[in-house]
Protein backbone atom coordinates (compact mmCIF):
# COMPACT_ATOMS: atom_id res chain seq x y z
CA UNK A 1 0.00 0.00 0.00
CA UNK A 2 1.23 3.79 -0.74
CA UNK A 3 0.47 5.70 2.49
CA UNK A 4 0.51 9.84 2.18
CA UNK A 5 1.48 11.49 5.26
CA UNK A 6 0.20 14.89 5.57
CA UNK A 7 1.83 17.16 8.20
CA UNK A 8 2.26 21.11 8.97
CA UNK A 9 6.25 22.12 9.30
CA UNK A 10 5.82 23.94 12.29
CA UNK A 11 3.80 21.50 14.34
CA UNK A 12 4.45 17.84 14.18
CA UNK A 13 7.90 17.44 11.78
CA UNK A 14 9.48 15.00 13.84
CA UNK A 15 6.78 12.60 14.29
CA UNK A 16 5.64 12.90 11.25
CA UNK A 17 9.60 11.64 9.96
CA UNK A 18 8.98 8.82 12.63
CA UNK A 19 5.56 7.57 11.69
CA UNK A 20 6.92 7.65 7.69
CA UNK A 21 9.87 5.42 8.52
CA UNK A 22 7.97 3.20 10.82
CA UNK A 23 6.13 2.80 7.67
CA UNK A 24 8.59 1.97 5.11
CA UNK A 25 10.57 -0.26 7.38
CA UNK A 26 7.13 -2.81 6.95
CA UNK A 27 6.71 -4.81 4.07
CA UNK A 28 2.73 -3.93 3.39
CA UNK A 29 3.92 -0.32 3.09
CA UNK A 30 5.44 0.03 -0.88
CA UNK A 31 5.82 3.48 -0.81
CA UNK A 32 5.58 6.29 1.68
CA UNK A 33 5.32 10.08 0.79
CA UNK A 34 6.57 12.82 2.80
CA UNK A 35 7.53 16.17 1.22
CA UNK A 36 10.93 16.57 2.65
CA UNK A 37 12.13 13.20 1.72
CA UNK A 38 10.76 13.08 -1.76
CA UNK A 39 10.36 16.48 -3.31
CA UNK A 40 13.91 17.42 -4.95
CA UNK A 41 14.81 21.18 -4.80
CA UNK A 42 13.54 23.25 -7.45
CA UNK A 43 10.54 21.19 -8.50
CA UNK A 44 6.70 22.48 -8.57
CA UNK A 45 5.56 21.69 -5.00
CA UNK A 46 1.77 21.79 -6.01
CA UNK A 47 2.58 19.68 -9.19
CA UNK A 48 4.22 17.28 -6.56
CA UNK A 49 1.88 17.41 -4.03
CA UNK A 50 -1.04 16.25 -6.37
CA UNK A 51 1.06 13.95 -8.57
CA UNK A 52 1.57 12.34 -5.06
CA UNK A 53 -1.87 12.50 -3.61
CA UNK A 54 -3.16 10.62 -7.17
CA UNK A 55 -0.45 7.87 -6.69
CA UNK A 56 -1.26 7.49 -2.87
CA UNK A 57 -4.48 5.98 -2.19
CA UNK A 58 -3.87 5.95 1.51
CA UNK A 59 -3.62 9.18 3.35
CA UNK A 60 -2.42 9.98 7.18
CA UNK A 61 -3.23 13.25 8.46
CA UNK A 62 -1.29 14.39 11.44
CA UNK A 63 -2.97 16.79 13.93
CA UNK A 64 -0.95 18.86 16.48
CA UNK A 65 -1.43 21.45 18.63
CA UNK A 66 -0.30 23.99 16.26
CA UNK A 67 -2.50 21.94 12.83
CA UNK A 68 -5.82 24.87 12.91
CA UNK A 69 -2.50 27.96 12.94
CA UNK A 70 -0.51 29.29 16.02
CA UNK A 71 -2.47 30.70 18.57
CA UNK A 72 -1.07 34.10 18.06
CA UNK A 73 -2.57 34.68 14.21
CA UNK A 74 -5.92 36.39 14.24
CA UNK A 75 -7.24 33.87 11.53
CA UNK A 76 -5.83 30.64 11.60
CA UNK A 77 -3.78 29.65 9.10
CA UNK A 78 -6.07 26.68 7.94
CA UNK A 79 -8.71 29.10 7.05
CA UNK A 80 -6.19 30.70 3.94
CA UNK A 81 -7.42 28.82 0.96
CA UNK A 82 -3.24 29.16 -0.19
CA UNK A 83 -2.70 27.22 2.89
CA UNK A 84 -0.41 23.61 1.24
CA UNK A 85 -2.50 21.49 4.84
CA UNK A 86 -5.40 22.58 3.79
CA UNK A 87 -5.13 22.22 0.03
CA UNK A 88 -3.62 18.93 0.47
CA UNK A 89 -6.38 17.52 3.04
CA UNK A 90 -9.59 19.19 0.60
CA UNK A 91 -8.42 17.19 -2.15
CA UNK A 92 -8.13 13.84 -0.21
CA UNK A 93 -11.73 14.44 0.90
CA UNK A 94 -12.89 15.12 -2.55
CA UNK A 95 -11.23 12.24 -3.89
CA UNK A 96 -12.92 9.71 -1.57
CA UNK A 97 -9.32 8.47 -0.81
CA UNK A 98 -8.85 6.45 2.73
CA UNK A 99 -7.86 9.04 5.04
CA UNK A 100 -6.99 8.42 8.71
CA UNK A 101 -6.25 11.52 11.23
CA UNK A 102 -3.85 10.87 13.52
CA UNK A 103 -4.04 13.02 16.72
CA UNK A 104 -0.33 13.98 17.94
CA UNK A 105 0.65 15.54 21.42
CA UNK A 106 -2.73 14.83 23.39
CA UNK A 107 -4.79 16.81 21.00
CA UNK A 108 -7.90 16.54 20.42
CA UNK A 109 -10.10 16.39 17.01
CA UNK A 110 -11.04 20.04 16.03
CA UNK A 111 -14.54 20.86 15.83
CA UNK A 112 -15.80 21.14 12.23
CA UNK A 113 -17.17 25.34 13.39
CA UNK A 114 -13.41 25.47 13.64
CA UNK A 115 -12.42 24.27 10.06
CA UNK A 116 -13.87 25.60 6.60
CA UNK A 117 -16.81 23.98 5.12
CA UNK A 118 -14.24 21.72 2.72
CA UNK A 119 -12.10 20.27 5.35
CA UNK A 120 -15.68 19.37 7.72
CA UNK A 121 -15.94 15.73 6.40
CA UNK A 122 -12.84 15.47 8.52
CA UNK A 123 -14.14 15.15 11.37
CA UNK A 124 -16.17 12.41 10.56
CA UNK A 125 -13.31 10.24 10.39
CA UNK A 126 -12.42 7.86 12.77
CA UNK A 127 -9.02 9.13 14.57
CA UNK A 128 -6.22 7.74 16.11
CA UNK A 129 -3.97 9.41 18.37
CA UNK A 130 -0.02 8.12 18.53
CA UNK A 131 1.85 9.33 21.38
CA UNK A 132 5.69 9.18 22.01
CA UNK A 133 5.12 6.54 25.00
CA UNK A 134 3.39 4.15 23.25
CA UNK A 135 4.16 4.82 19.61
CA UNK A 136 4.97 1.08 18.33
CA UNK A 137 1.42 -0.34 19.80
CA UNK A 138 -0.45 2.84 18.29
CA UNK A 139 1.42 2.31 14.66
CA UNK A 140 0.22 -0.98 14.64
CA UNK A 141 -2.99 0.24 15.49
CA UNK A 142 -2.44 3.07 12.64
CA UNK A 143 -1.14 0.15 10.23
CA UNK A 144 -4.36 -1.78 11.07
CA UNK A 145 -6.55 0.37 10.12
CA UNK A 146 -4.81 1.51 6.94
CA UNK A 147 -4.95 -2.11 5.60
CA UNK A 148 -8.34 -3.07 6.92
CA UNK A 149 -5.85 -6.24 8.68
CA UNK A 150 -2.47 -6.46 11.14
CA UNK A 151 0.60 -5.89 9.24
CA UNK A 152 2.84 -8.67 8.34
CA UNK A 153 6.32 -8.69 10.05
CA UNK A 154 9.21 -9.71 8.07
CA UNK A 155 9.90 -12.87 9.13
CA UNK A 156 13.45 -14.26 10.54
CA UNK A 157 14.20 -16.62 7.68
CA UNK A 158 14.14 -13.64 5.43
CA UNK A 159 16.86 -12.00 7.45
CA UNK A 160 18.78 -15.01 7.39
CA UNK A 161 18.91 -15.04 3.82
CA UNK A 162 19.64 -11.70 2.84
CA UNK A 163 23.02 -12.23 5.51
CA UNK A 164 23.41 -15.37 3.45
CA UNK A 165 22.95 -13.38 0.01
CA UNK A 166 25.59 -10.70 1.14
CA UNK A 167 27.97 -13.52 2.70
CA UNK A 168 27.79 -15.83 -0.80
CA UNK A 169 28.53 -12.44 -3.33
CA UNK A 170 31.16 -10.80 -1.27
CA UNK A 171 32.59 -14.00 -1.56
CA UNK A 172 32.38 -14.64 -5.57
CA UNK A 173 33.74 -10.81 -5.46
CA UNK A 174 36.96 -12.07 -3.25
CA UNK A 175 37.74 -15.22 -5.13
CA UNK A 176 37.10 -13.64 -8.81
CA UNK A 177 39.65 -10.66 -7.43
CA UNK A 178 41.94 -13.41 -6.45
CA UNK A 179 42.22 -15.40 -9.32
CA UNK A 180 42.54 -12.62 -11.96
CA UNK A 181 45.22 -11.50 -10.14
CA UNK A 182 46.62 -14.50 -10.03
CA UNK A 183 46.54 -15.00 -13.75
CA UNK A 184 47.41 -11.63 -14.50
CA UNK A 185 51.18 -12.47 -12.35
CA UNK A 186 50.77 -16.01 -13.58
CA UNK A 187 51.12 -16.98 -9.34
CA UNK A 188 49.03 -19.99 -8.33
CA UNK A 189 45.58 -19.09 -6.54
CA UNK A 190 46.98 -20.76 -3.07
CA UNK A 191 50.12 -18.81 -3.44
CA UNK A 192 48.51 -15.25 -3.42
CA UNK A 193 46.43 -16.71 -0.64
CA UNK A 194 49.38 -16.98 1.63
CA UNK A 195 50.42 -13.54 0.78
CA UNK A 196 48.96 -11.27 3.47
CA UNK A 197 47.32 -8.25 2.05
CA UNK A 198 45.25 -10.77 0.07
CA UNK A 199 44.56 -13.06 2.77
CA UNK A 200 42.97 -10.50 4.77
CA UNK A 201 40.81 -9.37 1.62
CA UNK A 202 39.35 -12.68 1.27
CA UNK A 203 38.73 -13.61 5.38
CA UNK A 204 37.08 -9.81 5.37
CA UNK A 205 35.22 -9.60 2.69
CA UNK A 206 33.05 -12.27 3.15
CA UNK A 207 32.26 -11.18 6.99
CA UNK A 208 32.01 -7.86 5.59
CA UNK A 209 29.16 -8.87 2.95
CA UNK A 210 27.25 -10.97 5.72
CA UNK A 211 27.14 -7.31 8.05
CA UNK A 212 26.26 -5.62 5.36
CA UNK A 213 23.42 -8.30 4.37
CA UNK A 214 22.65 -8.49 8.14
CA UNK A 215 22.36 -4.50 8.40
CA UNK A 216 19.81 -4.42 5.44
CA UNK A 217 17.61 -7.19 6.73
CA UNK A 218 17.04 -5.37 10.19
CA UNK A 219 16.84 -2.10 8.53
CA UNK A 220 14.15 -3.45 6.72
CA UNK A 221 11.76 -5.45 9.09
Amino acid sequence: MKVFVSYRHDDTPHLAGRIADWLRARPDFAGVFIDVDVIKPGANFADSIQNALQAHPACVVLIGPEWIGPRSERVPRINDPDDWVRIEVATMLRQDLKVVPVLAGGVRMPKPEDLPEELRPLTQRLALPVQHESFHPDMTKLATALLGRPPRQRSVWRTIFAACVGLVAALIVALSIALVHGTMTGTALNERIGNGPVALFLYAAPAAGMAVGLWLALRHR
